[in-house]
């Protein structure tokens, strides 16, 4: 009788269709092998139905790039004809090349990849406030400085009002909303388990990602010189 290790390392055969009496005969008796077998082959079924994916040239230039780097590819010396065509890969480049099919098996769900390539944009810092803004406790600080960076910009000399009077007067909604999120910063400090004050912070944030983009907007920088 087959142990389940041994199963398991039969299973490629097995979605191949192969015959294993014993191994079928285990699958019948474990479910928790049988399971397996029946997820790894609803993957291959779905894998079977993606569409046929044709790695672009710029792919395969990158493939050649590295294998000249390792000295695999470039001019062959006479007395190579007379050595078999097969010689392993060097680590190195073997790792290069599974790590390349592994990005070219990933894009098999997004052929429009292969479409003109977008030209670069540099996001601002609000953007990457935005994107970055998750649940997890820990992008809590991460959050703020991106914030405190986008405060920097729209407080600026250049994009804020000359006048202090006015300047005092649109830096009111940010100090309220700095004295919410310093309160319930020094809540979450003294009570780390405390899941209402971290949503409220993560609340807080937000708002004052919305005030930022509001105070950020040309016409509202008008109105306000």
């Amino acid at each position: 009788m087959v142990t389940c290790e041994q199963v398991r390392g039969l299973t490629g055969a097995l979605l191949e269709g192969e015959s294993h009496p014993e191994a079928s005969a285990h699958l019948a008796e474990c479910a928790r092998c049988r399971l397996l077998v029946e997820e790894l082959a609803a993957v291959e079924r779905a894998a079977r139905a993606l569409p046929v994916y044709q790695p672009s040239a710029r792919l395969w230039g990158r493939v050649e790039a590295a294998a000249r780097h390792e000295g695999l590819w470039g001019q062959r010396s006479w007395w190579q004809d007379f050595t078999p065509a097969f010689f392993p890969a060097r680590p190195a480049f073997a790792a290069v090349l599974s790590v390349t099919l592994l990005v070219a098996g990933a894009l098999v769900r997004y052929p429009a990849l292969e479409g003109p390539a977008l030209a670069d944009t540099q996001a601002n810092a609000f953007e990457v406030a935005q994107a970055e803004l998750v649940q997890a406790p820990s992008y809590n600080d991460r959050y703020q400085i991106h914030l405190q960076q986008v405060e920097y910009r729209v407080m600026a000399e250049e994009t804020s009002p000359v006048d202090p009077e006015l300047r005092e007067i649109t830096a009111r909604p940010l100090d309220a909303v700095d004295r919410a999120i310093e309160q319930t910063q020094q809540r979450l400090a003294a009570y780390p388990d405390d899941t209402l004050a971290r949503d409220e912070l993560l609340r807080l944030y937000r708002q004052k990602a919305t005030v930022l983009q509001a105070m950020s907007d040309p016409v509202w920088l008008d109105a306000g010189r």
